[in-house]
Formats: C-alpha cells, structure tokens, sequence
C-alpha cells in the first residue's frame, strides 16, 4: 500500500518528511510540496494508496484543503492542523480524519499512527 503526503517544502514540511519516511521501507510514498499540484494528485483514481498525511502548516493551506475535501472521500487520512482553535478542530473534523495533530509538533504522534494504519492495510503473508 502507499501513502500519499502533503508538506510543503520548508522546515516544518521537512521535519513531516522526516518522520514519515522512516516508514517506508516496505511501502511507496507520492510526495507533494505545492498545494495545487496535490489537489490536482486528489482528482486521479486512488488505486492502491491507504493513507493520505496532510500538513496544513497555515490557514490559507487549511482553506484549500477543506475546499478539496470530497476529493479525500475514501481515504484515510492524518491531518496536521495549523492551530488549535475550536474552529479549526471542527472544521477539520467534517474530513472525517483518523488522526488529527498540530504543525507546532515534533510528529512522532502522527509517524506511529501512520505506521499502524500501514501495517493494518499490508497484512503480514501467512
């Protein structure tokens, strides 16, 4: 299975990108840093993907992915919310999100759950 990720490129992105791919060693990863050419990835069939890890490290991000948000129909997701305010936390919650954490994070929370969801979509052979 794979993941599907959201980061921008700046020091926050990159520390995201850090913890997650310490966890693809068995599985393969779409890395996007712009948030036009991520919800341009959205509207391509989501064959064999079973996460989606999204950073919204601001709220002109948050905006546009709550706009894109039928496009993340029929996927799991974590999302990284840019504040904790109320009104974020419920905005982000209409995504039905497995996990949400914040950008001011060191995502070692959102690394061991995007590692459990992996290892619960790619079953051990028997």
């Amino acid at each position: 299975m794979e993941l599907l990720l959201y980061a921008r490129e700046d020091e926050i992105g990159q520390r995201l990108k850090d913890r997650i791919q310490n966890l693809m060693l068995k599985n393969a990863m779409e890395s996007y840093e712009t948030i036009d050419k991520f919800v341009q990835r959205l509207r391509e069939p989501f064959n064999g993907f079973a996460l989606a890890v999204i950073l919204a490290a601001n709220r002109s991000e948050f905006a546009r992915i709550l706009e894109a948000g039928d496009l993340l129909e029929g996927l799991k997701i974590i999302i990284i919310l840019p504040d904790r305010s109320s009104e974020t936390v419920s905005a982000a919650l209409k995504l039905h999100p497995r996990y949400m954490s914040y950008a001011d994070g060191d995502f070692l929370d959102v690394s061991m759950v995007a590692g459990r969801v992996l290892q619960r979509s790619n079953p051990a052979p028997v």
